[in-house]
């Protein structure tokens, strides 16, 4: 039984909840949408599904968990997403809501890809395109294959990925749609250009601007142009390349795209530094700034921000190589090197209300790189540390695999090679990983660098050197394994020292034997600390640890003896 909206006030807000959180089924929603905005969404559909549920409403209750499911994913909660597409699933099997499962099978896809199963992606996104077969949808059928050719594209399967996106533009074709048809020309363009046939897939993007021109369809001028000019950055011609992402900011800015315009003034700073014009990079991305600054989108602003900060550190880079001499070179670098500085302090006081962890992740790591540029490592360290806690919840490996190598040369720098060691060791497993072969290369490179230092936290292996004897022993080994050791009380007593700092907001040194409860450490700030202590030494401590060792002093003594332990 269904019960009317009049009657108790859940269907009419249900069905707006449909139609307001219909882009969730959107892929490229998991890269456009916001945190916040998500959080908001999957509280919302999950109250609106149960109370779906007790009305019995139960279509509407299988649409809004299928919504759920995706909100969940994008979140990065893959077993609550699961959960409900699940449920979506059995109410379509239950309702024979053809309709329905099409849909929960593209959600299944997305999950199965975030779970690194894409065979099981490419086989839920065939059960959706068959069901559009049966049922006649054309529209959709040329939606699913347009998914199909972005799943294969993501995960390599570029054959079948060239086939979809090929049957895809069909289909548009036949449904005399052309703005769909561009978008499926422009993703086999991207697919052939995948398979090394970079000119070929020009010559189909450039088909496709004509054709987005012809219809004066300005969006689909500008994606055109997007794609041209990450085409020609890849041929090498990076005039071509600038030209493009030129043209897509001034087609965007006729749409009143002002994000788009904004987003095309990044690729254009980030063509300057490829081209090494840092001045140009720098006043591009001031621009971008300006734009997102009135947008209110702050995390727009952050990653404007950031490409400041790099375009002045380049600019930096550039006068220390110089053969240039004298106070003129000495005022232009500090004059670049201020204006990384105070791009970054804007990122920082940007982010302080933010709750978008890229925001944070993207304003701590430019700040961190400036901060070792002026020579200020301890700090450094602590904003490269805050950065890779944010990458880590976004879940990007790569960055924070960057952003590990940056802390690790702090902590070396700060003569507390473990944790470099540490650092450096968790950055070359994530390259691993990724198959980034320049990462590892980096890596070991700074690896040997430390050395088997015999100061390495929490166990963790032993490195071989080479053995120096002038004629070994047939038999003999040719190198020998160097063990570590723990570290020094007084190398764990300036470590926690910096965490105290760190902690505290201020560089005023605290007594070994000051209880830190009483230097502004509170309740929630000594968790946040007992964290950091155990994250650092990898050993596990008591939460009643501030209480049961309340100075530097009492924590050094423990810290050194659960090492001890280990």
């Amino acid at each position: 039984m269904m019960v009317s909206g009049q009657a108790n006030g859940i269907v009419a807000p249900t069905q707006d909840l449909l139609g307001s959180y219909s882009y969730l089924e959107d892929a490229s929603s998991e890269v456009k949408a916001r945190k916040s905005e998500i959080t908001k969404a999957v509280v919302e559909l999950k109250a609106a599904a149960e109370a779906a549920h007790t009305s019995q409403d139960t279509q509407k209750e299988g649409q809004l968990q299928n919504l759920l499911a995706r909100g969940h994913l994008i979140k990065g909660n893959t077993d609550a997403a699961r959960e409900a597409a699940d449920a979506a699933m059995a109410i379509s099997d239950g309702q024979q809501d053809k309709a329905l499962e099409a849909k929960v099978h593209l959600t299944v896809s997305r999950i199965n890809l975030r779970l690194n199963d894409p065979e099981s992606a490419v086989q839920e996104v065939r059960e959706a395109i068959a069901i559009y077969q049966q049922t006649g949808e054309g529209r959709k059928e040329a939606a699913a294959f347009y998914e199909l050719a972005g799943v294969c594209m993501e995960y390599g399967n570029l054959n079948e990925g060239h086939q979809a996106a090929d049957k895809a533009q069909g289909l548009w074709q036949n449904e005399a749609d052309k703005k769909e048809e561009i978008k499926a020309k422009l993703r086999l363009a991207e697919l052939v250009a995948m398979k090394g046939q970079i000119e070929e897939a020009i010559q189909i993007a450039e088909q496709g601007m004509a054709s987005s021109q012809n219809e004066s369809n300005r969006g689909a001028e500008a994606e055109c142009l997007r794609v041209l000019s990450i085409f020609h950055q890849e041929m090498g011609d990076l005039d071509l390349a600038l030209d493009a992402a030129r043209k897509e900011r001034l087609v965007r800015e006729k749409a009143r795209d002002k994000k788009g315009a904004a987003q095309a003034l990044h690729s254009i700073a980030t063509l300057h530094m490829s081209r090494e014009e840092p001045k140009e990079a720098a006043r591009a991305a001031e621009a971008a700034k300006t734009i997102y600054k009135k947008e209110k989108d702050v995390v727009g602003q952050v990653e404007s921000l950031s490409l400041v900060a790099q375009a002045h550190m380049y600019m930096v880079s550039k006068l220390d190589a110089s053969e240039e001499e004298g106070p003129l070179k000495e005022n232009r670098l500090n004059i670049a090197g201020s204006k990384a500085y105070v791009a970054t302090d804007e990122a920082m006081a940007a982010i302080k209300d933010c709750k978008d962890d890229g925001a944070i992740a993207t304003a701590n790591f430019s700040r961190a790189e400036v901060l070792s540029l002026f020579g200020e490592t301890r700090e450094s360290v602590s904003a490269g540390r805050r950065a890779c806690e944010a990458f880590r919840r976004t879940g990007e490996q790569q960055p924070l695999a960057v952003a590990l190598m940056l802390c690790a040369r702090g902590f070396l720098e700060l003569g507390t090679a473990g944790l470099a060691e540490k650092s450096a060791e968790e950055a070359l497993d994530i390259f691993h990983r990724i198959s980034d072969d320049e990462g590892v290369a980096a890596a070991n490179e700074l690896l040997n660098e430390i050395g088997p230092s015999g100061m390495a936290l929490g166990g963790g292996g032993s490195y071989e050197v080479e053995a120096i004897a002038a004629a070994p022993e047939p038999g003999a080994a040719a190198s020998v394994a160097v063990q570590q050791k723990g570290p020094e009380p007084a190398q764990v007593k300036e470590m926690i020292r910096k965490e105290v700092e760190s902690i505290l907001g201020s560089a005023d040194e605290v007594a070994d034997d000051t209880p830190l409860m009483d230097t502004g450490l509170d309740s929630l700030s000594s968790v946040q600390f007992r964290n950091d202590l155990t994250r650092d030494f990898n050993v596990k401590l008591p939460a009643s640890l501030m209480f049961d060792y309340p100075t530097i002093t009492a924590l050094t003594e423990k810290i050194v003896q659960a090492l001890e332990d280990q």
